[in-house]
């Protein structure tokens, strides 16, 4: 293939001149190949069971699940991973059962009240990207001062969505 400029070379791709074609087996094959990776940097991690208290109003879920996050946030820019020591991944199984993974994290059950679980259903707000799913009306998030319940975050959806117009 005969050298050719970046700048030729970026026009033509911003112009949609080149096509880019692979097939399902070879995408397939492909994310198979990362997933043997991943799955081995999820099984290092210390897993444990979190149990909603009766009157937590319980866990909910999304259409993205899985939330990994800092245990603590490092100063400055810092690329999240789930390779990464000082993170967590946490995902609901059901209204009453969530697990949460860390590495070299503590072993034993944990009980969560509803500051608990309503800060886990903070994290899987922030963490969907069209739809949230909840057993009931029930289930409460805890932004950092508040606990709140359905009708306050629809109306806080509802201004902020005035304000973006």
């Amino acid at each position: 293939m005969p050298d050719v400029p970046y700048e030729t070379l970026k026009a033509q791709l911003t112009e949609g001149a080149f096509k880019f074609v692979t097939t399902t087996g070879e995408h397939a094959r492909t994310e198979l190949h990362a997933l043997d990776g991943l799955i081995n940097i999820l099984a290092a991690r210390t897993w444990r069971w979190v149990r909603a208290a009766q009157d937590s109003g319980g866990f909910i879920t999304s259409d993205h699940p899985v939330c990994l996050n800092w245990i603590k946030r490092p100063r400055g820019f810092a690329p999240l991973g789930y390779g990464l020591s000082g993170t967590s991944v946490y995902f609901p199984l059901s209204p009453s059962l969530a697990v949460i993974g860390e590495f070299d994290g503590l072993t034993e059950d944990l009980s969560a009240n509803v500051y608990m679980v309503a800060s886990f259903n903070r994290r899987m707000l922030n963490n969907a990207k069209r739809q949230v799913y909840m057993a009931d009306h029930d289930f409460r998030v805890f932004d950092g001062v508040t606990l709140l319940g359905i009708e306050e975050l629809v109306r806080r959806a509802r201004e902020r969505a005035k304000e973006v117009g």
